[in-house]
């Protein structure tokens, strides 16, 4: 980490190296240093150390489309990868929501507006992303209200969702993911980039006086070629328990920002589309029985299957 520090041209000692939450799938820490720089933030790949040259180039076609933390070094082919990234002040946007409740619909704009704005990053064709260089691996032919179903059938008709959800809400939930998949055969040739985490923990937020900003999105590991709306769906996954002052916001920073919508290329509920994109995330929740929002997000299937309509 030292010779990173060198080639960044940051100089000082490391003082302390202080672990931060936030990262499941990799490490994240805060490292203090003696001199003009206070301190860094260093990234290290665990899960998937070939992963890091792709989420460094995924940084690098985002910057200047929204804030980001300032990459300063990296060394992305080493046994494990590691990357030194600014250290951006302020609190990360969960935070904000829990300090300020009142300020939900001003978060809610600036992070739709954020996320918005990557629709204008474009690819050639959807799929998933690879580097280097930066390139695209299409799907296998299909349309996208098939791969949905393809990717959901296995993963709720099984044990662990049956333990999780119970069957008659297995069953109510493929009814609800049947009727509405095939909204999203018009997405079919969308080929944005889409951060495929889109939450507030994953967005730093700082306070000026005109209000709450966005000061850098995070923690691009995830990140595809696809529909914008599935960041969308994202945002809009707890509508219920943040209130419709959030939902308010994140959609009108989405329209802002010049998100897809039903107005904008569009046909029908653009809204219905962004929930069922994330469909494939809930789906890996309820299979991963240890994750921390096993619990939340049963209950929010639970939800949607026993408040139609929504």
């Amino acid at each position: 980490m030292t010779r990173l520090l060198r080639e960044a041209g940051i100089s000082g000692d490391i003082t302390g190296l202080e672990p931060l939450t936030g990262g499941y799938a990799n490490d994240l820490y805060r490292a203090r240093l003696s001199g003009a720089v206070a301190s860094v933030v260093v990234r290290c790949w665990r899960r998937d150390p070939a992963q890091a040259a792709t989420e460094v180039a995924v940084m690098q076609r985002a910057a200047g489309v929204v804030p980001l933390a300032s990459l300063l070094a990296a060394d992305v082919n080493a046994e494990r990868p590691v990357a030194l990234l600014e250290d951006v002040p302020g609190m990360n946007a969960q935070q904000a929501l829990e300090a300020d409740p009142a300020a939900a619909e001003q978060l809610g704009e600036a992070l739709g507006q954020a996320f918005a704005r990557l629709h204008s990053v474009q690819f050639e064709h959807p799929g998933l992303l690879s580097a280097p260089p930066l390139r695209v691996m299409p799907w296998p032919p299909s349309t996208p209200s098939q791969q949905l179903l393809d990717f959901a059938y296995p993963r709720l008709w099984n044990d662990t969702a049956r333990a999780a959800l119970g069957e008659p809400v297995q069953q109510q939930w493929w009814a609800y993911i049947q009727q509405h998949a095939p909204l999203l055969d018009v997405l079919a040739e969308e080929a944005s980039l889409v951060h495929a985490d889109a939450n507030p923990k994953n967005v730093m937020v700082r306070r000026f006086p005109q209000g709450w900003r966005v000061a850098a999105v995070l923690d691009w590991e995830f990140a595809f070629s696809g529909s914008s709306l599935s960041d969308l769906g994202n945002l809009l996954r707890w509508e219920a328990r943040e209130g419709s002052s959030w939902t308010t916001g994140v959609l009108r920073g989405w329209r802002e920002g010049g998100g897809p919508t039903s107005g904008n290329s569009l046909p029908g509920d653009f809204v219905t589309m962004a929930r069922m994109l994330d469909v494939y995330s809930l789906l890996a929740f309820v299979n991963s029985p240890d994750s921390a929002l096993h619990g939340p997000v049963t209950e929010l299937i639970r939800r949607t299957v026993t408040d139609q309509p929504r």
